[in-house]
């Protein structure tokens, strides 16, 4: 994600006020990594070397690659005050081509606060996930998606996160 007072990037803006100063921010999906492939085997993934929570983290392919080129030069012009991007590999590598083509920014900075959820014990087991979605998706109350898959987040443990990212760059766009 990356913060602007410029506003450029059409449905996936989300503009926010911070006492009486319009943000805009942007965020940017990674590019096709090896997991989003047909032909991706479980038995292959990656995962973060995390001791509490390890999180899938598989890399981009080369069109994944081609994209954040696509995504960089689309960002080319727009000034940006902040950048932040997730740890996890597919997401920094596509942030750091977008870093490289923007010369208003100077670094992108780390941020676990922008990781995907963490799906735990189901990363792996593409069925049961699917079916763990269906049942999610059921749900009109989000407060009763506390349930967190063994070693993995709830909807409600992202809703959380995700709020404190907001507040992040709301406290950092001052």
């Amino acid at each position: 994600a990356v913060v602007s007072t410029q506003s450029t990037w059409g449905s996936f803006k989300q503009l926010f006020t911070t006492m009486r100063r319009t943000v805009t921010l942007v965020i940017v999906r990674h590019g096709q990594a090896t997991h989003n492939l047909p032909t991706f085997n479980v038995e292959d993934m990656e995962m973060t070397s995390d001791d509490q929570k390890p999180i899938m983290n598989t890399p981009l392919t080369d069109e994944g690659r081609r994209q954040a080129g696509l995504v960089a030069k689309r960002l080319a012009t727009t000034t940006f005050h902040l950048g932040l991007s997730s740890d996890l590999t597919r997401a920094w590598d596509t942030a750091q081509a977008i870093l490289r083509s923007n010369p208003s920014l100077n670094e992108v900075e780390e941020c676990k606060l922008l990781r995907e959820r963490n799906f735990g014990v189901l990363e792996k087991m593409r069925d049961a996930l699917k079916a763990q979605w269906k049942v999610e998706g059921a749900i009109d109350d989000r407060e009763l998606l506390n349930w967190r898959i063994p070693g993995g987040d709830s909807v409600v443990d992202l809703r959380e996160r995700t709020r404190a990212l907001l507040e992040e760059v709301q406290t950092r766009a001052h």
